[in-house]
């Protein structure tokens, strides 16, 4: 029988090899690696649908915004950093590590099972509303996405760049059964209204924040959109 303190070590020492396997062509801002980081070590368990949603559907939500936040905290004043940087970018720069401590979100699940530790993580908005979230109580400010800002997603890096959503997978033991989204960033909208399973004439009665709660609920009131590689910020907005 392995011991805790063995089955720690093994885990540790995986996510390290993990890590020692892709840095050598590791780029903060590479959009497609994390996605072969992923598929590699998940052995490609997550099925992604790239559904649309048709131009009827779309009609009847014209007159909804759709963007991603990434919220954090900064008591004084906004952020000091212009980045959101992935855990893997974090391990890269030696401001984390890669064993568990307290307040780190670099979890040795994320390395050796889901491989997503290339990614960053985001909220989906609806007209300025976001899902509830236990975390967005302490949140002070938030960086905001938008995929229609040609500009924006210049300056960020992310044009042609891909993401995929999902529930929370921590806690998921069989990926194939997790819900998942995946496709062009500035089809976040098509592919998340497609992803809320309401007809035309629903989508145009529902409001924004039934909208979210639609979609979120398809994803088991833990949806997550994941882009990947580090994220430069144009500006912090305060909560």
């Amino acid at each position: 029988m392995v011991s805790p303190e063995a089955a720690c070590s093994a885990k540790a020492g995986s996510a390290l090899e993990v890590y020692e396997q892709y840095q050598a062509n590791y780029q903060s801002q590479d959009r497609v690696q994390p996605f072969a980081i992923m598929h590699s070590i998940t052995e490609g368990a997550l099925k992604f649908s790239n559904k649309a949603a048709s131009e009827a559907e779309l009609l009847k939500v014209t007159d909804k915004k759709f963007t991603l936040r990434h919220y954090t905290v900064s008591k004084s004043g906004p952020p000091p950093f212009d980045t959101i940087s992935s855990n893997f970018e974090l391990v890269h720069r030696k401001i984390k590590t890669l064993q568990r401590t307290q307040g780190s979100n670099t979890n040795q699940d994320d390395w050796i099972r889901l491989g997503n530790t290339a990614f960053t993580f985001f909220l989906l908005a609806i007209d300025g509303k976001v899902a509830n979230r236990k975390f967005l109580a302490g949140a002070t400010h938030y960086a905001e996405i938008d995929p229609d800002d040609l500009a924006q997603m210049k300056a960020a890096g992310l044009e042609g760049a891909e993401f995929f959503a999902s529930p929370d997978l921590l806690h998921l033991k069989d990926l194939s059964t997790a819900k998942a989204v995946k496709g062009p960033l500035k089809d976040l909208k098509a592919l998340m209204i497609a992803s809320a399973g309401l007809k035309p004439i629903s989508l145009g009665r529902t409001d924004a924040e039934r909208l979210l709660l639609a979609i979120d609920d398809q994803f088991s009131g833990t949806l997550e959109v994941k882009l990947p590689g580090s994220v430069i910020v144009s500006q912090w907005h305060s909560v």
